[in-house]
């Protein structure tokens, strides 16, 4: 069986979907006993051994969004494959190989466009109906995003299966030696509270630094620390976080 997955930048970027992607591609069981081939923005990947095609685009600094119509102008490409996933909402015209399936994450750049720029909620409007209608089965990450599909788009019951993702190899539990050097690294104290996720809107960020503010009142020693990489409309984040005097 000749399997295909569309990658796209995964390496470049490596938050959200991304991680899914990855760590998807990561746990596979091997040796395969299908043929695996990545379609990807750049022919060389992070994904040692595991034949990658990457489709010619003419655009310099191309999006994602250019990139799936330059793969769908190249139909042939994909035409072969048994079956092609598609986990990221990349919008092709076409519908790829013999049996297509792709993920659905969530549908927030359609029902809260106000916490994404209006170029995404457009492009995930796009890929979605475009999945919707050529997939042949639809796997959704949440109970929720299913629901949202059945109402929104009239997606039938039977088409989408949940798949609850799965916690990555890192997560468990370290040596001590470990975490003493990395709070050191980072003049940590022995109580703080960790957000990691990239810094937009839909992530809440301010509520949870004014909720931090008030929980110095009680616990000055506490720590909030933040691990993520400025994303789109993150400077309501760093006023909150000037406005209470908490630079430090």
């Amino acid at each position: 069986m000749r399997i295909a997955m569309l990658t796209g930048d995964t390496g470049i970027s490596r938050s959200g979907i991304h991680n899914y992607i990855y760590n998807l591609i990561q746990n596979f069981p091997r040796p395969y006993d299908f043929d695996l081939t990545l379609i990807a923005h750049k022919r060389k990947t992070i994904f040692s051994g595991i034949p990658t095609i990457a489709p010619y685009c003419p655009f310099p600094g191309f999006s994602s969004f250019f990139w799936s119509q330059c793969l769908s102008m190249n139909n042939k490409i994909l035409r072969d494959f048994d079956l092609v996933h598609n986990p990221a909402h990349y919008p092709l015209l076409i519908k790829p190989g013999k049996r297509y399936i792709c993920t659905i994450h969530d549908l927030t750049p359609i029902f809260f466009p106000q916490f994404h720029p209006r170029w995404r909620s457009i492009y995930t409007n796009l890929g979605i109906q475009s999945m919707v209608k050529k997939s042949d089965i639809l796997i959704s990450v949440s109970s929720q995003t299913k629901n949202d599909l059945i109402s929104h788009f009239g997606v039938s019951n039977e088409k989408i299966q949940v798949i609850y993702e799965g916690a990555a190899e890192q997560f468990r539990p370290l040596d001590p030696s470990v975490v003493i050097a990395i709070r050191k690294k980072y003049r940590l104290s022995a109580h703080f509270i960790l957000f990691v996720g990239n810094l937009e809107p839909r992530k809440n960020i301010p509520t949870l630094v004014r909720a931090f503010a008030q929980c110095l009142l009680q616990h000055p020693d506490l720590q909030l620390v933040i691990a993520g990489r400025k994303s789109w409309m993150f400077k309501e984040i760093f006023d909150t976080v000037a406005a209470l005097h908490l630079e430090g």
